[in-house]
Parts: C-alpha cells; sequence; structure tokens
C-alpha cells in the first residue's frame, strides 16, 4: 500500500504494519478522537500516553467496536435491567503500527502505562474454516 491521506488529516505512512490491539482501563472513559488522538470522557490527562504511543510508531488508531452508539446503549441499558455489569466495549481500541515498528518494544512500553489493561499484536494469519 502506497501513502494516503484520509479525510483531511496529515499524511501518514502505509497501513500494512503490526497491528496491535489495546484495552484501556475503563476508569479513564478513553476514546478515539481523530487519527491518532486519544481523550477521555473523564478529563483525565493522556499526553504522556499519547507522547509513547508516537514513540512506538502508531500511524492510526481506531475503535475496536463499530456498532452505532445508540445500538451500544441499548445494549447496555438492556444488560443492567438483566442485574449484569456490562464492561465498557469502547475502551476497545484497535493501533496500526509503522510497518517498521518494533513490535515487542510497542508491547512493552503500553503495557507499562497505568491507562493500558490489555495490549497484544493482532495475528494477520487467517485460520482457516472448520
Amino acid at each position: 500500500m502506497t501513502d494516503v491521506r484520509l479525510g483531511c488529516e496529515a499524511e501518514i505512512r502505509s497501513l500494512d504494519g503490526p497491528i496491535l490491539e489495546v484495552k484501556f482501563v475503563e476508569a479513564l472513559r478513553v476514546r478515539g478522537c481523530g487519527e491518532t488522538e486519544l481523550r477521555s470522557q473523564v478529563g483525565a490527562n493522556l499526553s504522556s500516553l499519547e507522547a509513547v504511543l508516537g514513540r512506538v510508531g502508531v500511524v492510526k488508531t481506531e475503535p475496536l467496536i463499530t456498532v452505532a452508539r445508540s445500538k451500544l446503549d441499548s445494549m447496555v441499558q438492556d444488560a443492567r435491567a438483566r442485574g449484569e455489569n456490562p464492561p465498557d466495549m469502547l475502551s476497545w481500541h484497535r493501533l496500526w503500527l509503522a510497518r517498521n515498528a518494533d513490535v515487542n518494544a510497542a508491547i512493552g512500553q503500553l503495557s507499562a502505562r497505568p491507562e493500558v489493561q490489555y495490549v497484544y499484536e493482532v495475528s494477520k494469519d487467517i485460520p482457516p474454516p472448520p
């Protein structure tokens, strides 16, 4: 894939590098805000986390869950009505790394951040059908 421009955002390198999935600590209510920006809905300062994302070579962030907000809100309300405490699925994000990024270093640095609950590399191998 060649260099691309997505919408009015800055030009980024190709998106064929490693991919990580990360779950941010739910209490922070971290949400994507642009190609690589993150924001906390409770006002937490994420500047140190964003600096790490830049250092490890993140070129794009994207929410992992793409269900319409109204549908997700309805599902959460239904679960709470049954007495369940559903997880904040919007805390999960996918991070695209630059092609030459060091995946192990990225996982190590992100795992060390207090804002991050889980982080792992996404396998590019597609399993065979059953």
